[in-house]
């Protein structure tokens, strides 16, 4: 266990707290190999495949009243439910109200097209 997210949850209502920590049991359960990073700064979780930004797949962010799970290349994966939302250039994000969002189906297909997505080493610059 991370001791530096339950650290970082501690400033979240009870609510948000329990459903944060639902999306990171869903995250860590498919992809139990994943590097898991508090970026206090951010206040985000990040989940990648080797410890930096470049492989993140997908990061949980505590809000008020909900969690939002941003997928990094979420313009990429395919969401036959309609949960993504954003309008960035390549992020996109889902709304976390309920612990049954947190472990719904969609959700799950997402994570895990987004932990095949991203590479798991960091693309390194043609010489």
């Amino acid at each position: 266990m991370n001791d530096e997210v339950y650290k970082f949850l501690q400033g979240y209502n009870s609510e948000v707290r329990d459903l944060a920590l639902r999306v990171r049991e869903v995250v860590l359960r498919i992809m139990p190999s994943a590097e898991e990073k508090v970026y206090t700064g951010w206040q985000t979780i990040g989940y990648s495949h080797s410890g930096g930004m470049k492989s993140q797949f997908c990061a949980i962010s505590p809000q008020r009243d909900r969690v939002n799970v941003y997928f990094n290349r979420g313009t990429d994966l395919s969401d036959p439910e309609h949960l993504l939302e954003g309008t960035g250039k390549q992020m996109r994000h889902v709304k976390v109200r309920t612990l049954a969002d947190a472990q719904s189906k969609g959700l799950r297909a997402l994570i895990k097209q987004a932990a095949t997505l991203t590479p798991s080493e960091p693309l390194s610059a043609a010489p």
